[in-house]
């Protein structure tokens, strides 16, 4: 990976015109991303498994699903590699051959073919294949805790009120403590790693706006074409669901608290008075929101946020550069 890496910048180095600069800074930004994020996990690969174990053992998601995504992120750089050969071969577009070939003329048809595949296969293997498995662990350990959350909020609603008392409620608060330090490694240990993932996917969002409305729609701009629909897919869909599912976690927690709220006042209607009040008051305490580094909090409302920024933003840059 780390000759891929260097492969890639001495190919944007030789290949990009001064015009496009900016677009090849935020090209290069987004793939060092990735090799940041693949030193970030190996350095916290100890801490990262403990969390997955932890996380796996409290519930079982559907393995089915979980697999089938997998497939999809490791065939989706088959799909570009075929897609760059296809864009080559037949829409006669030879931006392909002039980036990955270092601008440089090769004779052999089966030689250049073959080179194209594979540079291609591994140039999207790195970004973002890599970073979309981390994301896919991340979201699936959220997942895996937000169905535990869910299975206690079941487990607690089944309850009779008369039935939830003081050890009831202590036997819940156990099962919460657990969920509490379950997520705070989880936070601490994957905080630095989603910072990264998303601020790459965030930056090629702007590339990827760039490309689409100066490159895309130039005369046989097949290259172009086929690289911005399938890293739109493979860049953005992960970006939305890295901020979706995490805050399942604390809409599960409030869901968890409004039925141990709903329970102390049924059993307060009934004359039974809680006499642990000190246990009503840490049941019903406590929020966690999922981040990266503190500084992007990952909830629902922020998606449009975040999209939205990148057009602005991406908008403004390019009209800088179509002003020059």
């Amino acid at each position: 990976m780390i000759a891929t890496y260097v492969d890639i910048m001495y190919m944007y180095l030789v290949s990009s015109h001064i015009y496009e600069l900016k677009w090849t800074l935020e090209r290069c930004l987004s793939i060092t991303s990735s090799m940041c994020l693949m030193f970030t996990v190996f350095h916290k690969k100890a801490e990262l498994t403990a969390v997955m174990k932890k996380a796996y053992m409290k519930n079982s998601a559907p393995e089915k699903k979980i697999n089938a995504l997998v497939g999809c992120i490791l065939v989706s750089p088959l799909i570009y590699s075929l897609g760059m050969l296809l864009a080559c071969a037949v829409g006669k577009d030879k931006r392909g051959f002039l980036f990955f070939f270092y601008r440089s003329p090769v004779e052999d048809n089966r030689l250049k073919y073959s080179i194209l595949f594979w540079k291609s296969f591994l140039y999207h293997f790195l970004y973002p294949t890599y970073s979309n498995l981390v994301i896919l662990v991340f979201c699936t350990i959220c997942h895996r805790m937000s169905l535990t959350i869910k299975n206690l909020s079941i487990e607690v609603e089944r309850c009779p009120p008369k039935a939830f008392t003081t050890i009831a409620q202590i036997r819940c608060l156990k099962c919460e403590t657990e969920i509490y330090k379950t997520l705070e490694e989880l936070q601490t240990n994957f905080s630095i790693a989603i910072f990264i993932a998303c601020a790459g996917n965030f930056l090629y969002c702007f590339s990827l706006l760039s490309q689409v409305m100066m490159f895309s729609f130039r005369q046989n701009a097949s290259t172009y074409q086929a690289d911005s629909v399938v890293f739109s897919i493979t860049v953005v869909v992960p970006l939305i669901v890295m901020f979706w599912i995490p805050e399942w976690i604390p809409e599960e927690m409030e869901n968890l608290n409004r039925i141990i709220r709903f329970k102390y006042e049924m059993r307060a209607s009934s004359g039974l008075v809680s006499r642990n009040s000190t246990v009503e008051k840490w049941l019903l305490e406590g929020k966690i929101i999922l981040s990266g580094c503190n500084m992007i909090f990952l909830r629902k409302s922020s998606i449009l946020s975040v999209l939205g920024t990148a057009l602005i933003y991406g908008l403004l840059l390019m009209s800088l550069e179509l002003r020059k």
